[in-house]
């Protein structure tokens, strides 16, 4: 037994919300997370990406720092580039459009952000 009532040797997460509640419910028992809308050194899962720490590891790929790269790539392939539209689901929090705001801005790039959800909500 492992304290937290169950017998497990690792937990495996596939949702923002499945590994928010894991890593709520345990900080010894190894998290394996496959994420896609959350930044996981915001979140406070890990430390960094080089030393994580803690007992949560896995798949995060909304890291605001993605953004930069992909304006630079933008840029690069669309020499002139002055204006962007973002579609932006507000569900997963705002985290990545910060970032897009903030490298667009540096790069002195217009943005027009058109907000989608999905529907019925």
């Amino acid at each position: 037994m492992n304290g937290s009532g169950l017998d497990v040797d690792v937990i495996f997460a596939s949702s923002a919300s499945a590994v928010r509640a894991a890593h709520s419910a345990t900080r010894t028992i190894p998290i394996v997370a496959v994420d896609y809308t959350t930044d996981a050194i915001a979140e406070g899962y890990v430390e960094n990406y080089a030393r994580p720490g803690g007992n949560v590891t896995g798949v995060f790929l909304d890291a605001p720092g993605f953004s930069g790269k992909w304006f630079e790539l933008l840029t690069t392939l669309v020499p002139g580039l002055a204006h962007i539209s973002v579609l932006w689901d507000p569900g997963p929090g705002d985290t990545h459009l910060r970032a897009v705001r903030s490298v667009a801005q540096s790069l002195d790039i217009e943005l027009q952000v058109l907000e989608v959800r999905t529907p019925g909500k």
